[in-house]
């Protein structure tokens, strides 16, 4: 197994992926007597069962993803314990470093969550630092609900899903503390590339400023020519994102972000399908975090934005095909299905939106486009692959 110097970070937990057919929505839905005004806006926290379901109807309607915090853990491990599902490891850095095993690169993963599970599911070329002291189960709730879902309400409305996506929802305290680890700047010292993410379920500002100040003094040990990777996600208290950046001050190298995360940082909300709106965004979160380097990956296609944007041509079409191989395949594709995934049909939008791109004339920026995958209806997986956008984006760093 090639060993790249790659380290990544900070967070992991156990997920808890439960099959779409085997859940009912509509009987939840007709048992709590749901209607259409009240999935138009839904809070953050969910205190219920049936708020619950709220959540999820409103991400369907909204044609999107989402995270949200539940008021109580147990909310997690009491929800529908009979119903099927698939128990998987999440974060960034852990599904990163899955990807990165399935096509033969080894990598150093920083763990907060120990228990069973992890182990059994922690690939073999996986090393592990857990900067925890006790073991615990704090499971986190995915809903992959595919295209063409639909749903009757109690007032006669129906709500129908576009296209597949995902809802998440956890409370999770070991991720919330995220200590770090002491042993986290010495492993450093050799390392070549430092993947960064999980400050976003942080809800105490002391808390959070002493975490990431750790992690700076960790980083300055590096080696010079050392990048950090910085991977954006749904932050509980998004003024956070703010006070992370003026604390790194210009350590971060490249920060990258999805279709998602870019509406809710960029306002007014761009326009995907508008090549000045998209790098517009993109310059302005340049600007405000202070990174030179940017990265947005989307269903359809990358794009790297950055004095150094051509360097990392590769890497971009390497993170397209690793989420395209997952998002067919699941967590069970191989090296050859990864081989493979470059002869796909590639996505017309993402043709269209390159040559688009090229018309602009910038010397600094890649497009690539994605991949037109057909997949029988409720067979895509929508889970990590924005984690697994990032795997391949490291191996070719």
């Amino acid at each position: 197994m090639r060993d790249n110097g790659l380290v990544l970070g900070l967070g992991n937990n156990i997920d808890y992926e439960f099959e779409w057919s085997g859940l009912d929505f509509q009987s939840r839905i007709d048992s709590f007597g749901i209607e259409f005004r009240e999935i138009q806006s839904v809070p953050h926290v969910v205190r219920s069962e049936r708020e619950l379901v709220i959540a999820v109807l409103n991400r369907i309607y909204a044609d999107g993803g989402g995270e949200f915090f539940l008021e109580s853990p147990s909310l997690a491990s009491e929800f529908a314990p009979g119903a099927p599902k698939k128990i998987t490891m999440g974060g960034t850095g852990i599904r990163a470093a899955i990807a990165l095993d399935r096509i033969g690169i080894a990598s150093t993963a920083h763990f907060v969550t120990m228990n069973d599970d992890v182990r059994r599911l922690t690939p073999r070329g996986c090393r592990v630092i857990w900067a925890g002291t006790k073991e615990n189960l704090y499971p986190h709730l995915i809903f992959q609900y595919p295209e063409g879902a639909a749903f009757r309400l109690a007032d006669g409305r129906t709500v129908r899903s576009q296209r597949s996506n995902r809802v998440i929802m956890s409370n999770d305290q070991d991720n919330i503390d995220l200590p770090i680890s002491g042993a986290l700047g010495e492993v450093l010292k050799s390392a070549r590339v430092f993947q960064v993410s999980g400050f976003n379920v942080i809800s105490d500002e002391a808390q959070l400023i002493d975490r990431v100040e750790r992690l700076k003094k960790a980083i300055l040990e590096l080696p010079a020519a050392g990048i950090v990777f910085y991977e954006e996600a749904g932050f509980y208290r998004p003024e956070f994102r703010d006070r992370i950046f003026s604390i790194l001050d210009g350590l971060v190298d490249i920060y990258s972000l999805n279709e998602d995360e870019f509406r809710e940082l960029v306002s007014p909300e761009p326009d995907l399908n508008d090549p000045a709106s998209v790098v517009g965004g993109l310059d302005a979160l340049r600007k405000r975090f202070g990174v030179d380097t940017i990265v947005l990956h989307t269903k359809d296609w990358g794009l790297v934005r950055g004095k150094n944007a051509g360097k990392y041509a590769g890497a971009l079409s390497a993170g397209i095909r690793m989420a395209a191989t997952r998002y067919a395949k699941g967590d069970d594709f191989t090296a050859a299905d990864f081989a493979a995934t470059a002869d796909e049909i590639k996505s017309p939008e993402g043709l269209a939106f390159r040559e688009k791109i090229d018309g602009l004339s910038l010397s600094e920026i890649v497009c690539v486009p994605g991949y037109r995958i057909e997949l029988e209806a409720g067979k895509a997986t929508t889970i990590g692959l924005g984690d697994s956008f990032v795997g391949g984006f490291l191996s070719d760093l």
